[in-house]
């Protein structure tokens, strides 16, 4: 009897896995072959080297990276544990990188497994960590419409406009109000086969860490679209319409789970979205492009931060033998 439920649950995972597998292969596919269509008609004159604007954005993400430092060791400190710098900024980089391979959850579970190194209870860690998440994608949803909808009136007219804006007051509420997130976070936590928790949230912490990572957000998909324009010829007058439409982009890649990294629908998104301001070959090329540059961003930042990670487990280990 066990045995047989046992082999159900199985077949249960193997026929999810294929679905996701199969969806993202479809995906990858229509995605690829009009990349690739479009790639066929690009003007390469289009593609420039501006080291200023590179500069520039490198910078921009940065500072994004230092904010987000701030933001993840001060919500910490609220719920009652120290964190040094260096170890909020292995949390804050090396996870991440689990969302390429093998996929979202498991970064969820690495995040937790390192705040664990770090004197972090699983359940505390899990909580503020599916919070920061929450929160973050709320944030660039805000942006990403707002942008939209007050510098690229070609998507909407002015009725869906100022519906749309309403919408998103209601959504962006319900995500920050303590109540209804501490339901959403259990429910989250019970997926991942966690206790559920209790933390001590209210309207005002949870619009300081809104605020906080609409600003830590902001500057990362500000940074790496400022660093597009190195490699692109565009005006910088497209450059609200370019990070309105990045947002929405990663928001959608990072919402559909089966895709590693929001690979194909990201681009997919930003090909659909682009178009009418850019044109197809430019629209590809930028998809491509903030491929490469994200996919690079967050491999340096994972490095580095594996890296203190090793020695801070190297330095612990000298200690102990000592």
């Amino acid at each position: 009897m066990i045995q047989d439920s046992t082999d159900k649950q199985r077949l249960q995972r193997y026929i999810i896995s294929g679905v996701k597998i199969s969806v993202l292969f479809i995906v990858l596919w229509f995605v690829s072959i009009s990349l690739y269509n479009s790639v066929l008609q690009v003007n390469w004159s289009s593609l420039t080297i501006r080291p200023g604007y590179f500069i520039c954005g490198t910078l921009i993400v940065i500072s994004a990276t230092l904010l987000g430092i701030f933001i993840q060791r001060n919500l910490y400190s609220q719920s009652g544990f120290y964190l040094s710098r260096i170890q909020t900024f292995i949390l804050l980089t090396l996870p991440p990188i689990g969302k390429y391979l093998p996929g979202k959850v498991l970064s969820v579970a690495g995040y937790a497994a390192i705040a664990k190194s770090f004197g972090i209870e699983v359940t505390v860690s899990s909580s503020l960590n599916l919070l920061i998440m929450g929160t973050g994608i709320a944030s660039i949803s805000m942006i990403g419409l707002l942008l939209l909808l007050f510098r690229a009136p070609v998507y909407l007219n002015n009725t869906l406009q100022s519906g749309v804006a309403v919408i998103l007051l209601i959504f962006i509420f319900i995500l920050i109000y303590p109540g209804i997130y501490q339901r959403i976070m259990n429910f989250m936590l019970g997926l991942l086969k966690q206790p559920p928790v209790r933390i001590n949230l209210n309207l005002r912490t949870m619009s300081k860490l809104f605020t906080g990572l609409s600003v830590q957000n902001g500057l990362y998909i500000s940074g790496i679209s400022v660093v597009v324009l190195s490699a692109v010829k565009l005006p910088v007058s497209f450059l609200p319409t370019l990070i309105g439409v990045s947002c929405m982009a990663y928001v959608a890649g990072f919402l559909i789970i089966f895709a590693p990294a929001g690979i194909g629908v990201r681009e997919g998104i930003l090909l659909v979205m682009l178009t009418p301001a850019f044109g197809a070959e430019t629209a590809s090329i930028i998809a491509i492009i903030m491929r490469l540059i994200q996919t690079v961003s967050d491999c340096l930042l994972a490095t580095s931060g594996f890296i203190l990670w090793h020695f801070l487990r190297h330095n612990a280990h000298e200690k102990a033998r000592l």
